[in-house]
């Protein structure tokens, strides 16, 4: 189904201003791609909006943004060159995490996953494991992280090109959870950059969590670079392993409860975010919504207001 005009003006003034809460100016294509709205459009119909004049909507060479924010163009070349830089760094780690047995996926999430990293960011990554063997997984990841020097650690203020591990999940876990699914979640799912794939895990996660489609219509997948060498197969007999999951699992439950705040932590998930980030963009995008239709969309404000995702 093809947008009106009318709703297309709206959806890219609401994709702007969620893009702004991270000071990032889109191109035509990742306004396409990341276009929030409740139903699917085509970049013909999308293009064709964007040569108009949009009330509240400025352009800087193939940039677009909030009008008066045209200085994020600047700065987001500048985090495009530092983003190149710990790409490489990334590369070169989750290389190394990949001869892990258990590990299916591999991707970037966070800043860096959208090259929009400043200097001091570290390096988010997502893993999705085989399943009962998450905690197994995550002990053997840090371990190898401490050793070569590259784990950020918790209490760490400026953690720059240090490896975090925001989020892992169990192959069989991999649909978000139905109280967790909005709009920051469904931008966090297709902006994962998957570095490392087997059996088609990436593929098996954007497919598991479709309802992202209602938030995002147009987002498609990234495509895929795989690591490409011969895992060896560990004999040892899955019953030892599963008892070694399920302790690994209560020690490192017992070691971080004390600490856990936003955290989510289960056998088949573990969701590292100690602050709701959220619970802060979310409530700042409704605001920069409503701003941006009070001043250009003054006699529309409050039905537009409603269409907020």
């Amino acid at each position: 189904m093809i947008l009106s005009k009318n709703n297309l003006t709206r959806d890219i003034s609401k994709t702007l201003c969620y893009a702004d809460i991270f000071d990032y100016p889109l191109t035509k294509k990742e306004l396409f791609r990341f276009l929030i709205s409740k139903e699917k459009t085509s970049k013909k119909e999308l293009f064709r909006t964007l040569d108009l004049s949009i009330p509240g909507v400025g352009k800087l060479g193939s940039y677009y943004f909030l009008n008066g924010k045209k200085g994020l163009v600047v700065e987001r070349k500048k985090r495009g060159v530092e983003s190149k830089k710990k790409m490489e760094k990334a590369r070169r780690i989750v290389w190394l995490l990949s001869f892990l047995p258990s590990v299916k996926l591999i991707g970037l999430s966070g800043s860096l996953s959208m090259n929009n990293c400043r200097k001091n960011d570290d390096i988010d990554l997502f893993i999705i494991t085989s399943r009962r063997r998450l905690w197994i997984t995550r002990l053997l990841v840090l371990a190898l992280l401490t050793f070569f020097g590259e784990r950020r650690e918790r209490n760490t203020i400026l953690g720059k090109d240090k490896i975090c591990l925001n989020m892992l999940l169990s192959e069989d876990s991999i649909v978000i959870s139905k109280n967790s699914r909005n709009l920051f979640t469904a931008h966090e799912v297709v902006q994962v950059k998957p570095l490392f794939n087997k059996d088609n895990t990436y593929e098996k996660f954007l497919n598991a969590n479709k309802w992202t489609r209602s938030f995002l219509p147009n987002a498609t997948s990234y495509p895929l670079t795989v690591f490409s060498h011969t895992q060896r197969h560990v004999h040892f007999t899955s019953l030892l392993f599963d008892a070694m999951e399920v302790a690994f699992f209560v020690l490192q439950y017992l070691y971080m409860r004390s600490r856990i705040t936003s955290e989510v932590v289960s056998k088949s998930v573990a969701r590292f975010h100690p602050k709701d980030m959220k619970g802060y963009v979310l409530p700042l995008y409704k605001l920069k919504c409503k701003a941006i239709f009070e001043a250009n969309f003054p006699k529309k404000t409050r039905f537009y207001s409603r269409l907020l995702t």
